[in-house]
C-alpha cells in the first residue's frame, strides 16, 4: 500500500516499512529538519517547473517548483517507527516540512549562497560521504551468512554468558586510596574470606569509601569483568586498580541462570552477521589502501604507524562491553553469606557498571561499514 498517493498507486513497487506510531513531533526533530534540508539541496534538479510533470505524483506546487510524492516517500521511509494506520498523517506533516524546504531552498539559490565556500564544501563532503556509504553497503552485503556450525561454536566458545550464565548480586565499594594504600588493600582482598574483612580493614586504615550494590545478568557486565566474575564464587572479591585508588567489586550472591542455544540463535546469528560485514568491509578498506597510491604531504607527513593507534581486542578495558545479547528473564538471587540484600533504593542510586547489550549490539555499532557509513551522514537521517 503506498505511503502517501495522490490517487494512483505509487511507481517502482515502493512500500516503505511501517512499525510503531509517530509521536507528533517526530518529524519536527531538528536532525530530521538539517536532513530535509541537505536532502533539498542534492535534489534541487528534482522539483522541477510544473511545466511537464506528471501531476498524480506532484505533492504540492511552490511557485514555480514541485513536491513530489516521491520526496514525500524518501523521508518517511527513514522513519522507522511508522505505522500504516498513522502513515497519511505523516505524510502531510513531511509535506508541511518540505514545503518550507523548498521556500529556503529558493531563498538560498537567489542569494548565490550555493556559491559560497562553505556551502560548496559542504556539499562536496556529503557527496562524499554518501558515496562512501553505498560502497560499503554494496561490500558488507557480500558478507557470507553464518553456518549452524559457526553458532554453535559461538555458543560453547562463552559458557560464562550461555550455558554457565548467572545473575550476580554485587557490592561495589570505590576507594580512595595512595599506591602504597593501594598495595596493603590488594594483600588483603586476596586473603579475605568474606567481604566484612575487607570492610574491617578499610575501617583501621580510615580510607574514603563510596559503597553501592546491584544486581545483574552476566550479559550486562563488561567482558573483562566477566571472564574474572565467572570463575569465582560467592562471597568472594577482586581488586581493580581506579584514578586516585581502586574499585572493590564482591559477588554478594549468585543464581544460575543458563539459557538454551535456541534462545539466543537469532541473536548470535545476527552478531556474527555483524561481525563478518565489518570484517569484509575493514577488508575491502586495507586491499584499497594497499593499491592506491598514497602520499602524506606537509604536517602530515609523518609514517602514518606514528599517527594511527589501535587497540587490540585482547586488551579491552572492564568497561568494554560484553558479547551477545541473552533475552532471558532476570531474578535477583538470593541474599548472601553476610546476610545483605541489595535493596531497590540502594540499587537505583548506586553508580551501575557500565551495561552494554552485548556483542551483537557491541560488533554492530562497531562496525566498519555503519562507523564509515554514519559520519557526516546524521543529518541525512
Amino acid at each position: 500500500m503506498p505511503v502517501f498517493e495522490r490517487g494512483v498507486e505509487q511507481p517502482c513497487g515502493f512500500t516503505p516499512m511501517l512499525t510503531n506510531p509517530p509521536r507528533r513531533n517526530q518529524l519536527q526533530h531538528p536532525l530530521v529538519t538539517r536532513g530535509l534540508l541537505l536532502m533539498a539541496l542534492f535534489t534541487v534538479a528534482a522539483c522541477t517547473p510544473s511545466t511537464g510533470s506528471d501531476s498524480s505524483q506532484v505533492a504540492a506546487r511552490v511557485n514555480k517548483s514541485d513536491v513530489s510524492v516521491h520526496q514525500i516517500n524518501q523521508v518517511l521511509k527513514r522513519q522507522p517507527n511508522l505505522q500504516s494506520a498513522q502513515a497519511e498523517e505523516a505524510g502531510r506533516q513531511v509535506l508541511e516540512r518540505l514545503i518550507d524546504q523548498e521556500l529556503a531552498v529558493q531563498q538560498a539559490l537567489d542569494a548565490k549562497l550555493d556559491r559560497e565556500p562553505e556551502v560548496m564544501q559542504n556539499l562536496a563532503a556529503a557527496r562524499r560521504e554518501i558515496l562512501a556509504r553505498a560502497h560499503a553497503s554494496k561490500v558488507a552485503a557480500t558478507a557470507a551468512q553464518p553456518t549452524d556450525a559457526d553458532i554453535q561454536n559461538y555458543y560453547s566458545a562463552r559458557p560464562a554468558l550461555f550455558s554457565q550464565r548467572r545473575v550476580y548480586a554485587l557490592q561495589e565499594l570505590a576507594v580512595q586510596a595512595n599506591p602504597d594504600q593501594l598495595e596493603a588493600l590488594r594483600g588483603r582482598v586476596a586473603q579475605a574470606r568474606r567481604m566484612a574483612d575487607v570492610t574491617d580493614f578499610l575501617r583501621e586504615q580510615k580510607l574514603g569509601v563510596r559503597a553501592s550494590q546491584n544486581t545483574q545478568p552476566a550479559e550486562n557486565l563488561p567482558a573483562a569483568l566477566l571472564d574474572r566474575l565467572s570463575t569465582m564464587k560467592d562471597g568472594q572479591a577482586l581488586l581493580l586498580p581506579a584514578p586516585g585508588g581502586a574499585r572493590i567489586i564482591a559477588i554478594l550472591a549468585s543464581q544460575s541462570a543458563p539459557v538454551e542455544l535456541k534462545t539466543v540463535r537469532e541473536s548470535i546469528e545476527q552478531a556474527l552477521m555483524s561481525e563478518r560485514r565489518r570484517q569484509t568491509v575493514q577488508t575491502d578498506l586495507e586491499a584499497s589502501r594497499k593499491s592506491a597510491q598514497i602520499t602524506y604531504l606537509g604536517k602530515f607527513g609523518a609514517p602514518a604507524s606514528e599517527a594511527r593507534s589501535t587497540t587490540p581486542a585482547s586488551a579491552a578495558p572492564f568497561d568494554a562491553p560484553v558479547t551477545a545479547p541473552v533475552t532471558a528473564p532476570v531474578t535477583a538471587p538470593a541474599a548472601a553469606a553476610t546476610g545483605t540484600t541489595p535493596s531497590a533504593a540502594a540499587t537505583a542510586a548506586a553508580p551501575q557498571p557500565k551495561a552494554a547489550a552485548g556483542e551483537a549490539t557491541r560488533t554492530a555499532k562497531e562496525s566498519a561499514d555503519a562507523a564509515v557509513l554514519q559520519k557526516g551522514l546524521a543529518g541525512l537521517k
